[in-house]
């Protein structure tokens, strides 16, 4: 499985000085040689958390949209980077609120058409792809309607007790993973500047106001 990540991180104000001063493209390439070595480092300890193997020089699959190094510098393209800045630091709690929607099932399964048709209690959950087994079968993701998970001591002592299948409840997991800013695959964002997948509001206005200081750099994540 593949992803676009995001990395934010902040780029050398010294070079940057220089290249408006000058005009020099030269300049340009050092710092987004910088910031994509800067990204790489600062998130090279996730591997075998986060990705099993990463594109370490380009953007990958999405190099057609993120040539080259796939480096949006804010000096360059001020409003591309602001927006691409905005939509992809929304993409851990998008992730987040996704997982709360598998919430609404349990004893989730890809099933056949004719278990399906066999069990009136389980129906078809929204999913953007429907398997295919040898004999052209097609399996569907599927689940019961749960009357609702409330979070509170009660849920918890469910837990405990095992009351709740694991694959019920990991998408709980999941969600509270994302929205605390622990960096998993499902993020695809991570401010260096934090330190985490979620990026602080004082640094988002600071990004916002002054593009100039930052960079975003792309990667093809594989997990």
């Amino acid at each position: 499985m593949h992803a676009l990540h995001c990395i934010l991180v902040e780029v050398d104000s010294l070079q940057v000085n220089d290249f408006l001063q000058t005009k020099d493209n030269s300049y340009l390439d050092d710092i987004k040689a910088e910031a994509r070595a800067e990204a790489m480092e600062a998130t090279h300890r996730y591997c075998d958390i986060v990705f099993t193997w990463r594109t370490e020089d380009d953007a990958g699959r999405w190099a057609d949209k993120f040539p080259d190094e796939g480096v949006i510098l804010g000096v360059l393209e001020p409003e591309r980077f602001k927006e691409l800045l905005q939509k992809f630091s929304q993409k851990p709690l998008e992730a987040a609120l996704k997982y709360m929607d598998r919430l609404k099932y349990i004893d989730c399964a890809y099933r056949s058409k004719s278990v399906l048709e066999n069990d009136p209690n389980i129906v078809i959950i929204d999913v953007d792809n429907t398997p295919v087994n040898q004999m052209g079968e097609q399996y569907f993701w599927s689940g019961r309607p749960n009357s609702g998970v409330v979070i509170n001591k009660d849920l918890v002592k469910k837990i405990w007790d095992e009351q709740f299948r694991w694959a019920d409840i990991w998408p709980l997991v999941k969600a509270l993973q994302l929205v605390t800013g622990d960096y998993c695959f499902d993020s695809q964002f991570y401010s260096v500047p934090d330190g985490e997948a979620k990026i602080s509001e004082g640094i988002l206005k600071e990004a916002l106001e002054h593009p100039e200081r930052y960079a975003l750099v792309f990667s093809d994540y594989h997990i």
